[in-house]
């Protein structure tokens, strides 16, 4: 993993959350709203959900109406190497992002095989509020 995720993340506008839901127990609904404060555009991607937070959801990454910078993994590797095993559509992604515990070692393999180089092993929403910390403590007064 080569990538300056800090430039990554300031460089990038939308991000897809595959796994974004309305349960806020769970990070799909916790990465999803921290990035929507933080100021990025989501689309949430979940079959079981209309909206997310106020934002039209899409049943599968197939079915965004237009690419993301990056496209966050929230689920568990079983369904992240579902996903990357189906009609993948590399027109709509452009960099892949395993939270740490949505990839194991297949989920690594088959994203290469696909031609992306994945990030993992960091926190997309933690990435995030490392590089806009100072927004939040604004916010916050």
């Amino acid at each position: 993993m080569s990538q300056d995720l800090g430039k990554l993340l300031a460089s990038s506008k939308i991000v897809a959350i595959v796994g974004a839901n309305e349960d806020p127990n769970k990070y799909g609904y916790k990465i999803t709203k921290q990035l929507l404060e933080l100021g990025w555009e989501v689309l949430p991607v979940n079959p079981n959900y209309q909206t997310v937070l106020g934002k039209k959801a899409y049943p599968t990454l197939a079915d965004l109406p237009y690419p993301a910078d990056i496209t966050s993994f929230v689920v568990p590797p079983k369904i992240t190497n579902m996903i990357l095993n189906s009609s993948f559509p590399k027109d709509k992604v452009k960099y892949l992002w395993f939270q740490p515990w949505a990839y194991d070692k297949e989920s690594l393999e088959l994203a290469r095989q696909l031609w992306y180089e994945p990030i993992y092993g960091a926190c997309v929403m933690l990435e995030a509020i490392k590089l806009y910390k100072d927004k939040i403590s604004h916010n916050e007064n």
